[in-house]
């Protein structure tokens, strides 16, 4: 069953045991939830950034332009592709690279054989710059694949996105709990065992993440074709 803003809270005030608004108002609340649900969410994508939507996104390039801003929501590059021909109407995979890994000044507009192998690119803050730099106009001469941020929730329907919701919903809880605990140092005993919970079931939860892909047997296989009999071995 779908977990929402209105689930969350109602089981973090369960915990605060104080069922009707008193020392934390339900928009206080809701702001320590959506910070422990952008953690939670944080956290999945760290392991399994695959379960994450998607999302393409095009830019136009522009003569001398070397950096473009992002979307708004981005949150973690999977690839980029780039036409620097305006003629042309394929793309070519652009590759990443550190800006300690350019090899010659970050402003190199020499596209010669950069151009067959599609270039690199590189990430800084909400940046992403190309090398080399463009030299024509080429409208959507960039492609990106991204994984987005998720918004704050907002209304009690609001739900949350992860993949085991019933299972990890309730991490949310206990750091919102702790958070909510903290203020004021009203327990501060209580709320360091609400965090401890948190992270344990942070760790636990990337651990089953991790162990997703479950189509290959986990154990010796035998891949030299010899028939060789493992159980033999010492």
């Amino acid at each position: 069953m779908a977990k929402t803003l209105e689930d969350l809270r109602l089981q973090t005030r369960s915990f605060l045991d104080e069922p009707i608004a008193a020392d934390w108002t339900d928009q206080e609340l809701n702001q320590l939830i959506n910070t422990r649900y952008h953690q939670v969410y944080s956290a999945v994508i760290a392991t399994y950034d695959e379960y994450a939507e998607l999302k393409v996104a095009t830019t136009d390039l522009v003569a001398g332009q070397q950096e473009y801003e992002t979307q708004l929501d981005f949150m973690k590059m999977r690839r980029v592709e780039v036409k620097y021909d305006v003629n042309s109407s394929a793309y070519q995979r652009c590759f990443p690279v550190s800006l300690d890994e350019v090899r010659r000044d970050l402003g190199n507009a020499n596209q010669g054989a950069s151009v067959i192998r599609g270039g690199n690119y590189y990430l800084r803050g909400n940046i992403i710059g190309l090398l080399p730099v463009p030299t024509e106009d080429v409208v959507d001469g960039m492609k990106s694949w991204y994984y987005a941020t998720v918004p704050d929730m907002t209304e009690d329907e609001d739900t949350i996105t992860l993949p085991y919701p019933d299972r990890d919903w309730m991490l949310i809880v206990y750091g919102a709990v702790a958070d909510a605990l903290n203020y004021g140092q009203q327990e501060p005993v209580i709320a360091d065992k609400m965090e401890t919970r948190f992270k344990e079931g942070i760790r636990m939860m990337q651990e089953n993440l991790e162990d997703r892909r479950s189509d290959e047997y986990k154990g010796v296989i035998d891949v030299s074709g010899q028939l060789l009999d493992f159980s033999e071995w010492g």
